[in-house]
Order: C-alpha cells, then structure tokens, then sequence
C-alpha cells in the first residue's frame, strides 16, 4: 500500500469497492415476504427501502476478518447499525442489492440464496474495478457510490459466442481452426477489466455456497489489491498465477 494515501473502508471494514447484483423475481411482493423472515432486513428509516442490516444474523457473516483485513482492520460498531445492503426493484421482476464491499457481496448472495428459493435467478453482476482513497471522500459515500453508473460496460457473453464462431468458420481444416482460436485466446490476455463492468452471471452453474459468483468476484478483488499497490497487472493475469498456485474455480474464469 503506498504511504500517500489511506485506504477508505466500509463500517464493517473491508475496502470500499460498490457491487450490484440483479436478480430475475417472480414479483417484489414475493421478495419482500422472503426477505422480511430475515431478522437483518428492515426499511431503512433514511431511505426508506429495504436494507440489510449488521444484526447477529446478519454479522454471522464475519465481514472484515477476511480479505483486506490486514491492509484494512474493522472499525468498532460500538453497537450502532450499519447497513450492509439496500435492495430496490427497479421493474415488476427484477430486484437489485447494492453493496459497498466485495465480500458484503459474496456473504449476502449466499445467505439470501436459501431465502429467495428457485423462483429468484440471479443473472447480472455489476462491479467498479477499483479501491479508494479516504480522500475521494470529500462528497460522501453517497456521491462514491454513483460510480456504478459511470460509463459502464455491459458485457454480452453472446457477443463473445458469436465471435467464436465466426472465427471458426474462417477456418479451412482443423488447423487453421484451432490456429485461429489459439491467437485470439492470446490477444485477449493482454485485455483487461474495464473500470465499471456489467456482466452476466451464470445460475445453472451456482452451488448453495455461490461459487461461481464468488470466483468472479474474488478474482476482480485480488486484481484491485494489486493495483492499489502499484501494480498494472490484467485479470488474466491474476487468474493464472492463482491457477498455477492451485486455485481450481469451479468455472472458467470471467
């Protein structure tokens, strides 16, 4: 971490780094039945939607003891509410949980999978590929957290898919196929994240602990860590170091 500047954190303290994960729901009237048996979701008194709270239940999740604990230590609560997560729903079947951690996302998408039953499909995931300083602070957390929709990139996985094919019709014989393929797959290890990045998520291939978000997720957090200490390093980049260290995701990396 560089001596020129201090790392801004939440309450619960981890590093400040807004997420919004989007899920398909049957209606908000189902969502608001399922979340309200949480004894952790209750009307945010200032906003007045849902939010999700650091009660007991809600703290079962020990944010702040992982991650970017040691850059970062937890702040006392000193007893006080912290709200952890707002939900909102922006269309008759869709709901949204925005966060301002990494690890407040992946802990709150494995309590809420139970919660929500088969009927809520989580399907996008939206993240800012940065840390802050406490001194980009000056406008409030609020202000911060518009970042999300700041010249945002939405990635179709389709759009990859169709360019795949393409690519493989160019090719004559099973050679020049796998040739092409070959390149391309290396061309691409030189891209990286955009800034604010808008991706599909992939329900059939989640587990009850949600690991396939959580790979996604961890992977784009290691990748901040690193830039906050000076290095210019890509997600590619990231993933196969933890690879050739034994990480095994439970799905390709994205």
């Amino acid at each position: 971490m560089s001596d020129k500047k201090t790392l801004l954190v939440t309450g619960t303290g981890e590093p400040y780094q807004p997420v919004r994960l989007k899920w398909t729901v049957p209606a908000k009237a189902y969502c608001h039945e399922r979340l309200k048996t949480l004894e952790c979701v209750g009307i945010d008194s200032d906003t007045n939607l849902l939010s999700l709270f650091n009660t007991a239940e809600a703290l079962g999740m020990k944010l702040g003891t992982s991650f970017g604990a040691s850059q970062a230590p937890p702040s006392p609560l000193g007893g006080r509410l912290v709200v952890l997560g707002t939900f909102r729903f922006p269309e008759a079947r869709s709901m949204v949980l925005e966060v301002r951690s990494i690890p407040r996302a992946m802990a709150i998408a494995r309590m809420l999978r139970p919660v929500l039953g088969d009927r809520a499909t989580l399907t996008r995931a939206r993240v800012v590929n940065r840390w802050f300083s406490a001194n980009e602070l000056a406008d409030g957390l609020a202000h911060l957290d518009k970042w999300l929709d700041r010249d945002v990139t939405v990635i179709h996985w389709e759009d990859v898919a169709n360019e795949l094919d393409a690519l493989v019709e160019r090719g004559r014989t099973p050679e020049e196929r796998q040739a092409l393929l070959a390149a391309w797959h290396e061309s691409r290890r030189k891209l990286d994240v955009p800034l604010v990045e808008d991706f599909p998520c992939h329900p059939e291939d989640e587990n009850e602990q949600m690991g396939d978000l959580a790979n996604t997720l961890t992977f784009r957090f290691l990748r901040a860590t690193r830039h906050w200490s000076g290095e210019q390093v890509t997600l590619q980049k990231v993933i196969e170091e933890a690879v050739a260290e034994g990480f095994r995701p439970s799905r390709a990396a994205r």
